[in-house]
């Protein structure tokens, strides 16, 4: 008998309104969201993340604007299949603690990384297609793994979700992930979302811990 333990899964969904999407990748939009240039470095000199514009923090609650409500509302819908799914506390329903647009340009991308503070993320892409960079999940199992005499290594220690526009993407933010280099001339637009959990049992948004 073969068992298969401790599985992780994940959620992909389509957002219905293409042409809301299409609104929502317009340049003059874009540009009332005081998008800044990312460049990350490491401590250890290692570059983290490449050519691309995001929201910068003390400035990520652009899902309340009316624009983006829609996106809100389909990622609130659907983040509650996934809680549900995942077992977590009953009591609690998922809310969006924090959200901001990144646009990637040629070449853009960014490495191996965790939201530590969500229970989901969720991302919707606005504009995005083939190579245009992919959203890849590493197995958390990855230290251990490593020692082992497996063949296809990282092959199997990876896993690449291939994306397009109006895909939506939900985790838990715990799974380490990150994304390949855009090889196109065209920007890679999405729309991400850290949630966490309001209710009875423990309400970290009340308590003012992500505001």
């Amino acid at each position: 008998m073969r068992c298969n333990l401790f599985s992780i899964d994940i959620w992909k969904f389509k957002f219905p309104d293409l042409d809301h999407l299409a609104r929502l990748s317009d340049h003059n939009l874009l540009s009332t969201l005081g998008l800044v240039h990312l460049d990350y470095i490491s401590p250890a000199g290692l570059k983290t993340s490449a050519r691309s514009w995001e929201r910068i923090p003390g400035n990520d609650r652009i899902h309340d604007r009316d624009v983006f409500v829609p996106l809100r509302d389909f990622i609130l819908e659907k983040s509650q299949e996934v809680w549900n799914a995942l077992d977590y506390y009953k009591d609690q329903t998922p809310k969006i603690y924090q959200s901001w647009v990144n646009v990637v340009d040629t070449g853009g991308f960014a490495l191996p990384h965790v939201h530590y503070n969500a229970a989901l993320s969720a991302v919707v892409y606005i504009s995005a297609g083939p190579n245009q960079g992919n959203l890849i999940f590493e197995d958390p199992m990855e230290l251990a793994l490593c020692a082992q005499p497996l063949s296809r290594k990282t092959e199997r220690m990876r896993r690449e979700i291939e994306v397009s526009t109006g895909d939506v993407v939900i985790f838990p933010g715990w799974i380490r992930h990150y994304t390949t280099t855009n090889q196109t001339t065209n920007q890679r637009i999405s729309f991400i979302a850290n949630l966490n959990g309001t209710g009875e049992s423990f309400d970290p948004l009340a308590q003012g811990e992500h505001q």
